[in-house]
């Protein structure tokens, strides 16, 4: 569904995937958000889709999303951020060229068990090569770099854990 809450320019419309060789990949999938109606709706918002090759969209991306909700499911608390990966962007879609493709997405996230926290960090580039999700983890830092986002500094993770590579279970 388009957004409708956005100002017109920024509007995405399911029309502008048509024929571009492209998933509407979900940052926020639908099975995460069961709890309430509207935020089950909310997951089907273009403002919550990011362009994807098929093979990243549908293997790829959901095998991790899969791994991610099941370390969810055992933690008392969680943090899950997603977004793309502009700087190697590959090229425009939609009506008007306005839909930038990113060269990639990430997906960092936050698991409190008790009193202790532990971060996840991936990417997943466009034209992945059937990879084990090991081979997508890298370090926080790395993702920082990439979004120019700091992420989750209220944990006050230190430099040495922003820097290790923790894979899923």
């Amino acid at each position: 569904k388009t957004h409708t809450t956005l100002p017109a320019s920024w509007r995405i419309f399911p029309r502008d995937y048509l024929r571009s060789g492209y998933d509407r990949g979900h940052c926020k999938s639908a099975d995460d958000s069961e709890d309430t109606q509207e935020n089950a709706d909310s997951s089907f918002l273009m403002s919550n889709i990011l362009p994807q090759l098929p093979d990243l969209n549908r293997v790829c991306w959901r095998r991790l999303e899969a791994t991610v909700k099941s370390v969810v499911i055992e933690s008392d608390e969680a943090i899950i951020v997603t977004g793309p990966i502009f700087q190697s962007a590959l090229c425009t879609i939609g009506e008007d060229d306005r839909i930038v493709v990113p060269g990639g997405c990430y997906k960092v996230v936050a698991v409190r068990k008790g009193a202790t926290w532990k971060t996840y960090s991936f990417t997943a580039m466009q034209h992945f090569r059937d990879e084990s999700l090991g081979q997508l983890s890298v370090p926080l830092r790395t993702v920082e770099q990439l979004s120019g986002f700091e992420f989750f500094p209220k944990l006050n993770l230190t430099r040495d854990q922003k820097s290790e590579v923790a894979t899923l279970p």
